[in-house]
């Protein structure tokens, strides 16, 4: 029924509600659900965010419908003087609101909540 492609060097581009890029995810290879708007990228996934966030991971899968991008495997993520890796996460595109599923680790300075 022509609803899925599969695509090999994947380079997407995220927009604000206005239309502005706020951001870039590139993959080695893609899969786009257009029935479900779900786009999978594997192998070497990045996300670069305008502000100078970078997301790696093995595989990563963006929600269009939720705004949403989420893995259920190692991940590391730089942002502002801060590396933080674990082993799956769900957050924005724009990498803002960030929640790590398990084994989080980071370096760098951070602000703990209630401080």
């Amino acid at each position: 029924d022509n609803t899925r492609f599969e695509m090999r060097k994947v380079r997407v581009t995220f927009n604000t509600v206005t239309g502005a890029k706020d951001g870039v995810m590139s993959a080695d290879r893609g899969r786009y659900s257009l029935r479900q708007q779900e786009l999978e990228g594997f192998g070497n996934v990045v996300i670069a965010t305008n502000d100078g966030k970078q997301l790696r991971s093995p595989q990563l899968k963006y929600m269009q419908g939720l705004n949403e991008v989420s893995s259920d495997t190692t991940f590391t993520l730089v942002r502002q003087g801060q590396t933080v890796s674990g082993v799956g996460f769900r957050s924005d595109p724009q990498l803002t609101h960030f929640n790590i599923k398990r084994g989080a680790k980071g370096s760098g300075s951070f602000l703990l909540p209630g401080t």
